[in-house]
């Protein structure tokens, strides 16, 4: 018995110097603590229990000086041991310290390209949008374009048709024009056979001017073959144009 306090009571002053020690290091370097300090207590009481353990068995204690010295050292090699393990242990919390930062950092970096990935589907959705309302609206200038060049032909071919009414209205009324002047021409000539003298109160070469008979609806110009006629039936022209609209045709000599 006195043996098994003897160990405790090594092991346990180690592990107080060990978790002591380590407790110290933390609070020099602003290190998380671990439960160093904790573990250290635990094992300063132990080393207290152990030595009133061992010095109540002391009397009955069979250890020799070299068995001691055997625990001593067995129980030194335990404390490089565990040493050496919370050296391990504090190298793969810092690489898993390590790793956490770098995961963290890919799952923000994934959140950015997620983000933008969003905001690039929202700006082509709206690229879209804009281009579908640009093509209704080309559509609609288009269609009102057509409509209106449909109206401007009907418009023009309206113009044609009554352009050609009109053409069809002057050319009638030159028709009855000309029909008008062949009868004033077969009355005339009638006239001439039936009344071949013309005993009127004027000559139409003693007037300088165009003159027209309103009976027989012919005109004289000057250098022309005179005759007489009443002056009650001329009418005088300033040119032959003006003759002629007004339903007369030049004389024959």
């Amino acid at each position: 018995m006195n043996n098994v306090f003897t160990i405790i009571v090594i092991a346990s002053f180690f592990a107080a110097l060990y978790f002591g020690g380590r407790f110290g290091m933390t609070k020099v370097k602003h290190l998380p603590s671990r439960s160093f300090g904790r573990n250290g207590l635990i094992s300063v009481g132990v080393l207290v229990i152990s030595f009133i353990g061992l010095v109540v068995t002391a009397p009955t204690t069979n250890l020799t000086p070299a068995q001691a010295t055997t625990k001593i050292r067995q129980a030194m090699k335990l404390d490089q041991t565990l040493d050496a393990k919370a050296d391990a242990a504090d190298k793969r919390y810092t690489k898993l310290s390590k790793q956490k930062r770098l995961l963290l950092a890919q799952v923000k970096k994934a959140e950015k390209a997620k983000t933008k990935a969003e905001d690039q589907r929202d700006a082509t959705s709206s690229s879209i949008a804009t281009a579908e309302s640009k093509q209704a609206e080309s559509e609609s200038i288009a269609a009102s374009s057509s409509s209106a060049a449909a109206s401007s032909r009907a418009e023009e071919a309206s113009r044609q048709a009554a352009s050609a009414s009109s053409q069809a209205a002057v050319q009638a009324s030159q028709a009855a024009a000309a029909a008008s002047q062949a009868a004033a021409t077969r009355a005339a000539a009638n006239t001439n056979h039936t009344a071949p003298v013309n005993n009127g109160d004027m000559t139409t070469g003693s007037v300088q001017k165009i003159v027209g008979n309103v009976n027989s609806h012919i005109y004289h110009v000057p250098g022309q073959a005179s005759y007489r006629m009443n002056s009650a039936n001329a009418v005088y022209f300033d040119t032959e144009q003006q003759a002629i609209a007004a339903g007369y045709r030049k004389s024959l000599r």
